[in-house]
Formats: C-alpha cells, structure tokens, sequence
C-alpha cells in the first residue's frame, strides 16, 4: 500500500482551519440565580451553540475553498490520490455534525455540485484523451464513491447527466452506469428475479456502444445488447437503455402497451438539443445454435427493420415529444416476438443497432434518407 506522503505529493498544502472557542453558557449556579437544581435549565440546551454554529460555518467554507482549488490542478490525479485528498477533508470535519459526503454534493460553484466541474475538466485536462480512461477519472470516480456513501442525491445525478450531454462523452457516462447503481434505471423485483435466476448480472444489464460518424456530426451507430429480451417484455413488459450521441442523451424504452403491442420508443433527456431524427432500429438474423458469446450470422441473413422519423417534428428535451413505432409493424419485425425466432441469441439476449442521422433544423426534404452505419 502506497504511503500516505507519496499518494498525497502533488497535492495542495494540507487543509486546516482556526476554530473559534466555543460557546460557554452562564457559568454561575443555578442556586445564585435563584433556580432549583431541578428546573435549571441551558439556554443553548436543545440547539446547537452558536460557537459550534460558527464552527461548522468555517469547516465548510474551508473545505468549499480547498476543493474548488483542487479543480485548478492541471495534471490528472489518480482516484487514491482524489480519495486521500477526502480523507484530509473528512479529519477536519471531525467533531462537528458536517459530513464531507454531503459537502461535496452542495451545489457551491455557480448552483453545480463539485463532480460536474470535474467532468467538464477531463476535457482539456491533459491525460483526458489517454488510452487508459482512469488518468483521467480519477477526481470524478472518487467524488462519485463518497457521495455513494450517504446516498448520491438527485442534483448530483442530473449535474453528471448534463455534463456528460455538454462533452458528448458516452464512454465516461457509461463507465458511471456501470459502476454507480444511481445512474442505471432502477430494476423491479420482478425483473432482478428473472435476471439473476437465468444467471445474468443485476449490476449493468442493458448495454450501448457508440460511435459518432465522422464529418458534420449528423450521424451515429449505437450497438445495443438487451439479455433476456422476450422473457423481460412478456413478464416485466418494459425495459430501456441509455447513451449519449451528437451531443444528445437518447433513451431507447421497449414496452408492452394496455392492449399487448410491443413497441419501440425513442426520445431524449433534458440538456438534449431538439432533434430531427431518420434513425432505423435493426438486428441481424442469427443462428439459435450459435454460441451466446458470439451471435454468428447466418448465410445470406435477414434484417429486421423498424423506422423511427420524426421529420416534421423534432424530438423535443426532456421526453416531452418522442417517436414511437410498432415492434409489429411489418412481418419480420413481428418475429422478435415469436418462440422460435432467429433474431435472438441462444442466450436470449436482443442484438440490435440503432443508426441514422439526426439534425438540429428542419431539413428541407427527407433527402438520402436514413443511413445504416
């Protein structure tokens, strides 16, 4: 284990801070001011002295100061280095009622929480483009850990949300999902029970991977993997799965509807510019004997296609307008929902891709249409 001089080399000066003395009440006795030892009684009794108030005052505006000179640090600091850097926090916080969990998740620079400015720092911090994401993670796992502790509150999660959308970074926000249950749609009993009795991880269940095309930004390809996709609908009927795409945080829900129509929905998140979308959701036929790990296609193999456009109208923030289609609008895609289907792996899992372009005006026609990266 690294000593604690080396973790911390680099680091600010040690924090510390001048507490005022505190608060004494009257010190004569209760016989000199005429009371009975019985009904005497603290003025501070019940509360908390001002001196203690002044001291806590002081504790938390130290620890703000320090913090916000933390995020002034130009080279990256490695998560033990970010976690010793609390500790020192969480001493001065001793002895007052002051937890550095909840500190670090008061929203003390310009209304955002720490986390959010340590995010929009990897952008030009150096390290933030290295192979290894943790030379730059480091200050926003290990913030993201201690707020963990006393449960990460719902500014915190929509400040990581927002900056996320603001970099366009689907990598660091799915690194978040996976790690912190917060930022992953809660799962019911119903749906842990299906999942962990099939044998499959509660921890991060539904996955994206993204890639942005190149150029003017109007086009991206997002792989989906949903494990156990028919058994889900049928019994827990909806599931959904979250990235982040030209600057966009997009939600891909899948439900059954009060008359027992599976359909697909598309919309995105607050802090999502409105968009124009001709997006197609897409899986490839594979072979049921396949491998579960692998999904081989077969030979001369069929997609099924499902169109969602919104050409007229944009998506609108915050779910407020979405696109919805039938899984059943045409007959193939009415095959992801039978038994023997060879659209699914034999592990059961959906393998899809969602792709297409997307704009922030109106395009004058519906042009070359979609495109299937």
């Amino acid at each position: 284990m690294a000593k604690r001089d080396d973790v911390l080399a680099g680091f600010p000066p040690k924090i510390s801070i001048d507490i005022p003395p505190a608060y004494q009440t009257d010190a004569k006795s209760p016989s000199a001011t005429g009371s009975s030892p019985s009904t005497a009684r603290s003025p501070a009794q019940g509360c908390q002295s001002p001196g203690r108030r002044r001291k806590s005052k002081n504790i938390r505006a130290t620890v703000h100061d320090f913090l916000r000179e933390c995020l002034t640090q130009q080279s990256p600091w490695s998560e033990e280095q970010c976690r010793a850097m609390l500790a020192q926090c969480a001493e001065l916080c001793k002895g007052s009622k002051l937890d550095v969990s909840e500190l670090i998740q008061e929203p003390f620079i310009e209304g955002r929480v720490l986390v959010y400015w340590a995010i929009l720092k990897r952008s030009w911090q150096e390290g933030a483009s290295s192979s290894d994401p943790a030379a730059a993670d480091g200050l926003t796992m290990a913030l993201l850990a201690e707020s963990e502790r006393t449960g990460i509150a719902p500014q915190t999660i929509e400040d990581v949300r927002h900056a996320c959308v603001a970099l366009s970074d689907d990598a660091l926000f799915q690194r978040v999902r996976r790690r912190f249950h917060a930022f992953s749609p809660t799962l019911s009993g119903a749906e842990k029970m299906l999942l962990r009795s099939n044998g499959v991880s509660t921890d991060f269940v539904d996955t994206a991977y993204v890639v942005e095309g190149l150029g003017d930004g109007t086009t991206f390809s997002a792989s989906l993997e949903l494990p156990l996709f028919q058994l889900r609908m049928r019994v827990v009927k909806k599931l959904s799965v979250e990235f982040i795409a030209n600057g966009r945080l997009w939600r891909l829900a899948l439900d059954v509807d009060k008359g027992g129509v599976w359909r697909a929905t598309l919309g995105i998140a607050a802090h999502s510019q409105k968009a124009y979308i001709d997006v197609v959701l897409s899986v490839k036929e594979v072979s049921p004997e396949a491998n579960p790990s692998q999904c081989t296609p077969v030979a001369g193999s069929r997609y099924v296609s499902i169109a969602l456009k919104s050409l007229l109208s944009p998506l609108v923030a915050g779910y407020k307008r979405e696109v919805t289609q039938r899984l059943d609008a045409t007959t193939m895609a009415a095959a992801l929902q039978a038994k023997s289907t060879t659209y699914i792996d034999a592990s059961g899992t959906l393998k899809a891709k969602l792709a297409g372009r997307v704009q922030s005006r109106k395009p004058p026609s519906e042009g070359d249409g979609c495109i299937i990266c």
